[in-house]
Protein backbone atom coordinates (compact mmCIF):
# COMPACT_ATOMS: atom_id res chain seq x y z
CA UNK A 1 0.00 0.00 0.00
CA UNK A 2 1.03 3.70 -0.87
CA UNK A 3 1.09 6.43 1.99
CA UNK A 4 -0.99 9.06 0.86
CA UNK A 5 1.36 11.55 0.69
CA UNK A 6 1.75 14.82 -1.56
CA UNK A 7 4.04 16.77 -3.61
CA UNK A 8 5.60 19.45 -1.40
CA UNK A 9 9.08 21.13 -2.27
CA UNK A 10 12.30 20.37 -0.49
CA UNK A 11 12.73 24.08 -0.84
CA UNK A 12 9.70 24.87 1.15
CA UNK A 13 10.42 21.95 3.92
CA UNK A 14 13.73 22.98 4.51
CA UNK A 15 12.90 26.37 4.88
CA UNK A 16 10.49 24.91 7.71
CA UNK A 17 13.38 23.13 9.49
CA UNK A 18 16.76 24.46 9.11
CA UNK A 19 18.25 22.82 11.86
CA UNK A 20 17.29 19.47 11.44
CA UNK A 21 20.25 17.02 11.79
CA UNK A 22 18.52 14.14 9.83
CA UNK A 23 17.14 14.19 6.29
CA UNK A 24 13.27 14.45 6.18
CA UNK A 25 13.47 10.79 4.42
CA UNK A 26 15.32 9.55 7.54
CA UNK A 27 13.30 11.00 9.81
CA UNK A 28 10.16 9.98 8.53
CA UNK A 29 11.37 5.91 7.65
CA UNK A 30 12.43 5.99 11.55
CA UNK A 31 9.25 7.12 12.71
CA UNK A 32 7.38 4.14 10.62
CA UNK A 33 9.90 1.86 11.76
CA UNK A 34 8.83 2.80 15.36
CA UNK A 35 4.88 2.86 14.47
CA UNK A 36 5.43 -0.74 12.73
CA UNK A 37 7.28 -2.77 15.49
CA UNK A 38 5.20 -1.31 18.35
CA UNK A 39 2.50 -3.56 17.67
CA UNK A 40 4.13 -6.19 19.77
CA UNK A 41 4.26 -3.83 22.60
CA UNK A 42 0.84 -3.26 22.57
CA UNK A 43 0.20 -6.58 21.88
CA UNK A 44 1.67 -7.39 25.14
CA UNK A 45 -0.49 -4.78 27.34
CA UNK A 46 -3.46 -6.60 25.81
CA UNK A 47 -2.27 -9.95 26.81
CA UNK A 48 -1.31 -8.28 30.29
CA UNK A 49 -4.72 -6.61 30.76
CA UNK A 50 -6.38 -10.00 30.06
CA UNK A 51 -6.23 -10.87 33.72
CA UNK A 52 -7.99 -8.21 34.77
CA UNK A 53 -11.12 -8.60 32.11
CA UNK A 54 -14.16 -10.54 32.76
CA UNK A 55 -15.80 -12.56 31.43
CA UNK A 56 -13.02 -12.31 28.71
CA UNK A 57 -10.47 -15.38 29.52
CA UNK A 58 -6.93 -14.54 28.86
CA UNK A 59 -6.86 -17.14 25.94
CA UNK A 60 -9.59 -14.60 24.14
CA UNK A 61 -7.71 -11.55 25.03
CA UNK A 62 -4.29 -13.19 23.48
CA UNK A 63 -6.02 -14.56 20.39
CA UNK A 64 -6.92 -10.66 19.93
CA UNK A 65 -3.51 -9.75 20.41
CA UNK A 66 -1.80 -12.00 18.44
CA UNK A 67 -4.13 -11.38 15.05
CA UNK A 68 -3.81 -7.78 15.62
CA UNK A 69 -0.08 -7.84 15.42
CA UNK A 70 -0.14 -10.73 12.33
CA UNK A 71 -2.73 -8.79 10.72
CA UNK A 72 -0.49 -5.27 10.97
CA UNK A 73 3.07 -7.05 10.46
CA UNK A 74 1.75 -8.75 7.47
CA UNK A 75 1.78 -5.18 5.65
CA UNK A 76 4.91 -3.93 8.10
CA UNK A 77 7.65 -4.38 5.08
CA UNK A 78 5.48 -2.83 2.33
CA UNK A 79 4.75 0.38 4.47
CA UNK A 80 8.03 1.15 5.46
CA UNK A 81 9.42 0.79 2.08
CA UNK A 82 6.97 2.94 0.52
CA UNK A 83 7.83 5.94 3.40
CA UNK A 84 11.79 5.82 2.44
CA UNK A 85 10.05 7.70 -0.96
CA UNK A 86 7.99 10.51 1.42
CA UNK A 87 8.28 13.72 1.84
CA UNK A 88 7.80 15.70 4.85
CA UNK A 89 5.93 18.96 5.25
CA UNK A 90 7.22 20.90 7.56
CA UNK A 91 9.56 20.67 10.66
CA UNK A 92 8.74 20.28 14.35
CA UNK A 93 7.23 23.29 15.70
CA UNK A 94 5.93 23.61 19.78
CA UNK A 95 2.59 22.16 20.26
CA UNK A 96 0.04 22.86 22.72
CA UNK A 97 -3.48 20.99 23.43
CA UNK A 98 -6.48 22.23 22.34
CA UNK A 99 -7.76 24.23 25.62
CA UNK A 100 -11.51 22.32 24.83
CA UNK A 101 -9.37 18.73 26.23
CA UNK A 102 -6.56 20.44 28.55
CA UNK A 103 -7.70 18.06 31.34
CA UNK A 104 -7.86 15.38 29.74
CA UNK A 105 -4.26 15.30 28.12
CA UNK A 106 -2.61 16.80 31.05
CA UNK A 107 -1.04 13.49 31.78
CA UNK A 108 0.71 12.92 28.37
CA UNK A 109 1.57 16.91 28.58
CA UNK A 110 5.38 15.29 27.77
CA UNK A 111 6.13 14.13 24.15
CA UNK A 112 7.40 11.08 23.35
CA UNK A 113 9.15 10.29 20.01
CA UNK A 114 7.94 6.95 19.64
CA UNK A 115 4.53 6.67 18.52
CA UNK A 116 2.01 4.01 19.92
CA UNK A 117 0.62 1.43 17.64
CA UNK A 118 -3.13 1.78 17.07
CA UNK A 119 -5.45 -1.22 18.22
CA UNK A 120 -8.58 0.04 17.12
CA UNK A 121 -11.09 -2.16 15.40
CA UNK A 122 -14.35 -1.12 14.18
CA UNK A 123 -17.46 -2.14 12.74
CA UNK A 124 -18.59 -3.97 10.33
CA UNK A 125 -22.48 -3.75 9.50
CA UNK A 126 -23.18 -5.11 5.52
CA UNK A 127 -26.41 -4.13 4.47
CA UNK A 128 -26.51 -1.49 7.37
CA UNK A 129 -24.37 1.38 6.58
CA UNK A 130 -23.90 5.42 7.78
CA UNK A 131 -25.21 7.55 4.64
CA UNK A 132 -23.76 10.71 4.22
CA UNK A 133 -24.95 13.09 6.68
CA UNK A 134 -23.14 16.20 5.52
CA UNK A 135 -22.58 18.32 2.13
CA UNK A 136 -21.08 21.38 2.20
CA UNK A 137 -19.90 23.72 -0.88
CA UNK A 138 -16.20 23.31 -1.46
CA UNK A 139 -13.90 25.67 -3.54
CA UNK A 140 -12.91 24.03 -7.07
CA UNK A 141 -9.71 24.19 -6.49
CA UNK A 142 -9.15 24.42 -2.92
CA UNK A 143 -7.55 27.31 -1.70
CA UNK A 144 -3.78 27.20 -0.79
CA UNK A 145 -2.59 27.37 3.10
CA UNK A 146 -1.48 30.32 3.51
CA UNK A 147 1.55 30.93 5.61
CA UNK A 148 0.17 33.74 7.85
CA UNK A 149 -2.90 34.73 9.19
CA UNK A 150 -2.12 37.97 9.55
CA UNK A 151 -2.10 38.48 13.16
CA UNK A 152 -5.60 37.37 13.43
CA UNK A 153 -6.65 36.74 17.11
CA UNK A 154 -8.65 34.24 16.50
CA UNK A 155 -10.42 32.05 13.55
CA UNK A 156 -13.46 33.80 12.39
CA UNK A 157 -15.04 35.24 9.08
CA UNK A 158 -14.08 33.83 5.51
CA UNK A 159 -11.00 32.20 6.39
CA UNK A 160 -12.97 30.44 9.29
CA UNK A 161 -15.56 29.17 6.29
CA UNK A 162 -13.08 28.42 4.37
CA UNK A 163 -11.27 25.93 6.62
CA UNK A 164 -14.45 24.34 7.91
CA UNK A 165 -14.81 23.83 3.60
CA UNK A 166 -11.14 22.15 3.30
CA UNK A 167 -11.77 19.72 5.96
CA UNK A 168 -14.64 18.45 5.17
CA UNK A 169 -14.16 17.55 1.91
CA UNK A 170 -10.47 16.46 2.73
CA UNK A 171 -11.96 14.04 5.75
CA UNK A 172 -14.00 12.48 3.04
CA UNK A 173 -10.71 11.10 1.79
CA UNK A 174 -9.93 9.95 5.39
CA UNK A 175 -9.87 5.81 3.80
CA UNK A 176 -10.58 6.25 0.21
CA UNK A 177 -7.60 6.06 -2.57
CA UNK A 178 -6.41 9.26 -2.09
CA UNK A 179 -6.27 9.93 1.20
CA UNK A 180 -5.59 12.70 3.38
CA UNK A 181 -4.11 15.99 2.66
CA UNK A 182 -0.69 15.84 4.94
CA UNK A 183 -0.19 19.71 4.22
CA UNK A 184 -3.03 20.40 6.20
CA UNK A 185 -1.13 19.43 8.96
CA UNK A 186 2.04 20.28 10.92
CA UNK A 187 4.27 17.74 10.82
CA UNK A 188 4.92 17.83 14.37
CA UNK A 189 0.89 16.98 14.81
CA UNK A 190 -0.17 15.54 17.59
CA UNK A 191 -3.13 12.81 18.01
CA UNK A 192 -4.93 10.90 20.22
CA UNK A 193 -6.95 8.53 20.75
CA UNK A 194 -7.97 6.51 23.39
CA UNK A 195 -6.15 3.41 21.97
CA UNK A 196 -3.35 5.56 20.00
CA UNK A 197 -1.58 8.40 20.43
CA UNK A 198 1.43 10.11 17.65
CA UNK A 199 3.55 13.08 17.74
CA UNK A 200 4.06 13.45 14.42
CA UNK A 201 2.36 13.57 10.64
CA UNK A 202 4.07 10.10 9.61
CA UNK A 203 2.98 8.48 12.70
CA UNK A 204 -0.66 9.91 12.24
CA UNK A 205 -0.24 8.49 8.80
CA UNK A 206 0.89 5.06 8.98
CA UNK A 207 -2.33 4.62 11.59
CA UNK A 208 -4.24 5.84 9.06
CA UNK A 209 -3.12 3.41 5.97
CA UNK A 210 -2.86 0.63 8.33
CA UNK A 211 -6.62 0.73 9.17
CA UNK A 212 -7.47 1.47 6.07
CA UNK A 213 -5.70 -1.56 4.49
CA UNK A 214 -6.73 -4.30 7.34
CA UNK A 215 -9.98 -3.23 8.79
CA UNK A 216 -11.71 -1.57 5.74
CA UNK A 217 -13.35 0.96 7.73
CA UNK A 218 -16.19 3.34 6.67
CA UNK A 219 -16.55 7.13 7.98
CA UNK A 220 -19.04 9.65 8.15
CA UNK A 221 -18.47 13.03 9.59
CA UNK A 222 -21.90 14.85 10.50
CA UNK A 223 -21.06 18.15 11.59
CA UNK A 224 -18.20 20.61 11.80
CA UNK A 225 -18.19 23.76 14.01
CA UNK A 226 -15.95 26.06 16.03
CA UNK A 227 -15.32 25.33 19.61
CA UNK A 228 -12.16 27.77 20.41
CA UNK A 229 -10.41 30.39 19.29
CA UNK A 230 -7.87 28.34 16.89
CA UNK A 231 -10.61 24.99 17.25
CA UNK A 232 -12.56 23.26 15.18
CA UNK A 233 -14.22 20.11 16.43
CA UNK A 234 -15.97 17.02 13.92
CA UNK A 235 -19.05 14.89 14.93
CA UNK A 236 -18.51 11.14 12.86
CA UNK A 237 -19.35 7.66 12.50
CA UNK A 238 -16.84 5.48 12.09
CA UNK A 239 -17.39 1.22 11.68
CA UNK A 240 -15.10 -1.12 10.40
CA UNK A 241 -14.61 -5.15 9.67
CA UNK A 242 -12.49 -7.34 11.71
CA UNK A 243 -10.36 -9.68 9.30
CA UNK A 244 -12.02 -13.18 9.40
CA UNK A 245 -9.08 -15.42 11.11
CA UNK A 246 -9.75 -15.39 14.62
CA UNK A 247 -12.68 -13.36 13.88
CA UNK A 248 -15.11 -16.26 12.18
CA UNK A 249 -18.09 -14.66 13.81
CA UNK A 250 -17.59 -11.40 12.33
CA UNK A 251 -18.47 -8.70 15.18
CA UNK A 252 -20.36 -5.98 14.24
CA UNK A 253 -18.21 -2.59 15.64
CA UNK A 254 -18.61 0.70 15.78
CA UNK A 255 -17.85 4.01 17.07
CA UNK A 256 -19.00 7.71 17.32
CA UNK A 257 -17.37 10.69 18.67
CA UNK A 258 -15.87 13.85 18.18
CA UNK A 259 -12.31 14.87 16.98
CA UNK A 260 -10.96 18.51 18.71
CA UNK A 261 -8.61 19.87 16.01
CA UNK A 262 -6.24 22.65 17.34
CA UNK A 263 -4.74 24.83 14.79
CA UNK A 264 -1.29 26.85 14.40
CA UNK A 265 -2.35 30.50 13.98
CA UNK A 266 0.59 30.99 12.02
CA UNK A 267 0.15 28.52 9.49
CA UNK A 268 -3.59 27.93 9.69
CA UNK A 269 -2.15 23.75 9.98
CA UNK A 270 -3.60 21.80 12.48
CA UNK A 271 -1.16 20.95 15.41
CA UNK A 272 -3.53 18.60 17.68
CA UNK A 273 -5.67 16.34 16.69
CA UNK A 274 -7.89 14.80 19.92
CA UNK A 275 -10.41 12.40 19.64
CA UNK A 276 -12.90 11.12 21.76
CA UNK A 277 -15.66 8.13 22.03
CA UNK A 278 -18.91 8.93 22.92
CA UNK A 279 -19.09 5.00 24.49
CA UNK A 280 -16.74 5.54 27.45
CA UNK A 281 -16.45 8.50 30.22
CA UNK A 282 -12.43 8.55 30.86
CA UNK A 283 -10.66 9.85 27.32
CA UNK A 284 -7.66 9.67 26.28
CA UNK A 285 -4.70 7.59 25.54
CA UNK A 286 -5.66 4.03 27.88
CA UNK A 287 -7.60 6.24 29.96
CA UNK A 288 -8.67 4.14 33.16
CA UNK A 289 -10.78 4.70 35.96
CA UNK A 290 -8.93 4.30 39.24
CA UNK A 291 -5.93 2.68 37.29
CA UNK A 292 -7.77 -0.49 36.33
CA UNK A 293 -7.92 -1.45 32.57
CA UNK A 294 -8.34 0.88 30.17
CA UNK A 295 -12.29 1.89 29.00
CA UNK A 296 -10.76 2.07 25.58
CA UNK A 297 -9.73 -1.29 25.44
CA UNK A 298 -12.80 -2.76 27.21
CA UNK A 299 -15.29 -1.29 24.73
CA UNK A 300 -13.72 -3.06 21.83
CA UNK A 301 -13.44 -6.08 23.49
CA UNK A 302 -17.52 -5.68 24.96
CA UNK A 303 -18.01 -4.75 21.09
CA UNK A 304 -15.71 -7.86 19.92
CA UNK A 305 -16.94 -10.64 22.27
CA UNK A 306 -20.41 -9.54 22.10
CA UNK A 307 -21.81 -12.74 20.25
CA UNK A 308 -25.23 -12.05 18.72
CA UNK A 309 -25.65 -12.93 15.26
CA UNK A 310 -27.19 -11.38 12.37
CA UNK A 311 -29.19 -13.44 9.88
CA UNK A 312 -27.76 -12.42 6.00
CA UNK A 313 -31.05 -10.90 5.05
CA UNK A 314 -32.18 -7.77 4.56
CA UNK A 315 -32.91 -5.06 6.90
CA UNK A 316 -34.08 -1.73 7.18
CA UNK A 317 -31.45 0.95 6.43
CA UNK A 318 -30.10 2.87 9.56
CA UNK A 319 -27.27 5.31 10.29
CA UNK A 320 -25.92 4.91 13.94
CA UNK A 321 -25.75 8.69 15.05
CA UNK A 322 -24.50 7.84 18.66
CA UNK A 323 -23.02 4.72 19.90
CA UNK A 324 -23.42 4.55 24.01
CA UNK A 325 -21.79 2.47 26.30
CA UNK A 326 -25.54 0.73 27.02
CA UNK A 327 -27.40 1.90 23.58
CA UNK A 328 -27.36 3.32 20.06
CA UNK A 329 -29.11 6.15 18.64
CA UNK A 330 -30.07 5.51 15.24
CA UNK A 331 -31.83 7.37 11.82
CA UNK A 332 -33.64 4.88 10.43
CA UNK A 333 -35.16 5.43 6.62
CA UNK A 334 -38.58 4.95 5.72
CA UNK A 335 -39.59 0.99 4.62
CA UNK A 336 -42.57 -0.94 4.39
CA UNK A 337 -44.13 -3.81 6.42
CA UNK A 338 -47.21 -5.70 6.69
CA UNK A 339 -48.82 -6.51 10.16
CA UNK A 340 -51.55 -7.70 11.78
CA UNK A 341 -54.37 -5.83 13.24
CA UNK A 342 -55.24 -8.06 15.87
CA UNK A 343 -58.17 -9.97 16.36
CA UNK A 344 -59.18 -13.72 15.79
CA UNK A 345 -55.58 -14.42 14.00
CA UNK A 346 -53.81 -12.55 16.43
CA UNK A 347 -52.25 -15.69 18.17
CA UNK A 348 -50.85 -16.81 15.01
CA UNK A 349 -49.75 -13.68 14.05
CA UNK A 350 -46.54 -14.92 13.18
CA UNK A 351 -47.88 -17.76 10.87
CA UNK A 352 -50.54 -15.58 9.17
CA UNK A 353 -47.66 -13.08 7.80
CA UNK A 354 -45.64 -15.91 6.48
CA UNK A 355 -48.32 -17.44 4.61
CA UNK A 356 -48.94 -13.23 3.10
CA UNK A 357 -45.09 -13.54 2.19
CA UNK A 358 -45.24 -17.30 0.43
CA UNK A 359 -48.23 -16.40 -1.71
CA UNK A 360 -51.21 -18.14 0.18
CA UNK A 361 -52.33 -15.04 2.03
CA UNK A 362 -52.32 -12.22 -1.03
CA UNK A 363 -54.50 -12.12 -4.43
CA UNK A 364 -51.45 -12.79 -6.39
CA UNK A 365 -49.95 -15.70 -5.24
CA UNK A 366 -46.79 -13.58 -5.13
CA UNK A 367 -43.79 -15.12 -3.27
CA UNK A 368 -41.52 -12.36 -1.09
CA UNK A 369 -38.27 -12.63 0.11
CA UNK A 370 -37.53 -13.23 3.73
CA UNK A 371 -36.39 -10.22 5.52
CA UNK A 372 -35.19 -9.23 9.31
CA UNK A 373 -36.26 -8.26 12.09
CA UNK A 374 -39.94 -9.18 13.08
CA UNK A 375 -41.46 -6.05 15.03
CA UNK A 376 -43.74 -6.46 17.75
CA UNK A 377 -45.90 -3.72 19.71
CA UNK A 378 -48.74 -3.48 22.17
CA UNK A 379 -50.04 -6.95 20.65
CA UNK A 380 -48.81 -6.05 16.89
CA UNK A 381 -46.80 -7.89 14.91
CA UNK A 382 -45.04 -6.71 11.77
CA UNK A 383 -42.78 -7.88 9.10
CA UNK A 384 -40.41 -5.86 7.25
CA UNK A 385 -40.90 -6.10 3.81
CA UNK A 386 -38.12 -5.90 0.89
CA UNK A 387 -36.79 -2.37 -0.19
CA UNK A 388 -37.80 -3.44 -3.70
CA UNK A 389 -41.57 -2.08 -2.57
CA UNK A 390 -41.52 1.56 -2.69
CA UNK A 391 -44.77 2.30 -1.43
CA UNK A 392 -47.50 0.33 -0.39
CA UNK A 393 -49.97 0.30 -3.37
CA UNK A 394 -46.59 -1.60 -5.17
CA UNK A 395 -47.14 -4.83 -2.51
CA UNK A 396 -49.51 -7.38 -3.00
CA UNK A 397 -53.03 -6.88 -1.83
CA UNK A 398 -53.50 -9.39 1.31
CA UNK A 399 -57.05 -11.68 0.78
CA UNK A 400 -59.46 -10.96 2.60
CA UNK A 401 -59.97 -12.02 6.42
CA UNK A 402 -56.59 -12.71 7.00
CA UNK A 403 -55.77 -9.57 8.75
CA UNK A 404 -52.82 -8.66 7.27
CA UNK A 405 -52.74 -4.86 6.52
CA UNK A 406 -49.86 -2.97 4.65
CA UNK A 407 -48.24 -0.06 4.92
CA UNK A 408 -45.11 2.13 4.92
CA UNK A 409 -43.13 2.90 8.45
CA UNK A 410 -41.84 6.68 8.33
CA UNK A 411 -38.84 6.22 9.94
CA UNK A 412 -36.81 8.79 11.94
CA UNK A 413 -35.12 8.63 14.80
CA UNK A 414 -34.54 5.79 17.62
CA UNK A 415 -32.81 4.98 20.75
CA UNK A 416 -31.93 0.78 20.65
CA UNK A 417 -31.17 -0.94 23.70
CA UNK A 418 -29.66 -4.87 21.99
CA UNK A 419 -29.93 -7.72 23.86
CA UNK A 420 -29.77 -12.03 23.95
CA UNK A 421 -31.61 -14.39 25.20
CA UNK A 422 -35.24 -15.58 24.56
CA UNK A 423 -37.39 -12.48 24.24
CA UNK A 424 -39.91 -13.00 26.68
CA UNK A 425 -42.59 -10.22 27.51
CA UNK A 426 -40.55 -9.67 30.92
CA UNK A 427 -37.24 -9.31 29.10
CA UNK A 428 -38.86 -6.77 27.26
CA UNK A 429 -39.74 -4.92 29.72
CA UNK A 430 -36.31 -5.11 31.56
CA UNK A 431 -34.86 -3.96 28.92
CA UNK A 432 -37.32 -0.77 28.48
CA UNK A 433 -36.77 0.06 31.84
CA UNK A 434 -33.16 0.33 31.41
CA UNK A 435 -33.47 2.16 27.87
CA UNK A 436 -35.55 4.48 29.67
CA UNK A 437 -32.90 4.83 32.89
CA UNK A 438 -30.20 5.62 30.21
CA UNK A 439 -32.19 7.75 27.85
CA UNK A 440 -32.45 10.13 31.42
CA UNK A 441 -28.75 10.04 32.31
CA UNK A 442 -27.77 11.06 28.98
CA UNK A 443 -30.09 14.17 28.53
CA UNK A 444 -32.31 12.74 25.66
CA UNK A 445 -36.09 12.90 25.55
CA UNK A 446 -38.52 9.75 24.56
CA UNK A 447 -40.70 10.59 22.14
CA UNK A 448 -44.13 11.41 23.97
CA UNK A 449 -47.31 8.52 23.23
CA UNK A 450 -44.27 6.39 21.43
CA UNK A 451 -44.78 2.87 22.19
CA UNK A 452 -41.80 0.47 22.54
CA UNK A 453 -41.00 -1.91 19.83
CA UNK A 454 -39.01 -5.27 20.41
CA UNK A 455 -37.36 -6.09 17.32
CA UNK A 456 -36.42 -10.38 16.91
CA UNK A 457 -33.50 -11.15 14.55
CA UNK A 458 -33.30 -14.48 14.50
CA UNK A 459 -35.03 -17.73 14.04
CA UNK A 460 -36.35 -19.46 16.99
CA UNK A 461 -34.20 -22.29 17.09
CA UNK A 462 -31.45 -20.30 17.19
CA UNK A 463 -29.00 -20.10 20.60
CA UNK A 464 -30.19 -18.01 22.98
CA UNK A 465 -27.22 -16.78 23.32
CA UNK A 466 -26.63 -15.59 19.78
CA UNK A 467 -30.09 -14.56 19.60
CA UNK A 468 -30.27 -10.85 18.44
CA UNK A 469 -33.28 -9.14 20.56
CA UNK A 470 -33.49 -5.23 20.38
CA UNK A 471 -35.80 -2.83 21.81
CA UNK A 472 -36.39 0.47 20.12
CA UNK A 473 -38.21 3.68 21.41
CA UNK A 474 -38.85 6.65 19.21
CA UNK A 475 -36.95 9.87 20.30
CA UNK A 476 -37.77 14.11 20.33
CA UNK A 477 -35.61 17.07 19.70
CA UNK A 478 -32.54 14.80 19.34
CA UNK A 479 -30.16 16.91 17.25
CA UNK A 480 -28.19 14.44 14.88
CA UNK A 481 -25.11 17.16 14.57
CA UNK A 482 -24.16 18.05 17.67
CA UNK A 483 -21.17 17.89 19.24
Amino acid sequence: PRLPTRPFSATTAASFNPRATRSIDERRVASVRQSYTANGVLASKICSLSLNLQPFSSVQMTSVAMSYSCCSSARGAGLVATAKGAKDTTARRHLHRPAASASSLSSSSSSSSSPSFSFAPSSRRGHVGPSRALSSTVPDPLPPITESTGGATRLEGAELERLKAVMTEDLTHLFDAQGIDENLYEADVRFEDPLTKYDNISGYLFNITMLKNVFKPSFVMHSIEQTGDWELTTRWTMEMSLPTIPFFWQPSLTFTGTSVMGYNPETSRVKSHFDTWDSIENQGYFASPNGGTPEGVTEILKQIFDLTATPDLETPNYAVLRRFASYEVREYEPFMVAGTAGGANSGNAFGVLAGYIFGQGNETGETMAMTTPVFTSQGKMQFVMSRSFTSPESLPMPRQGTGVNVSEESGGIYAVLRFNGIATENAAKDAEQRLDDALRRSGLIRAADSPSSLAQYNEPLTNPLQRRNELLVKLEGFEKGKL
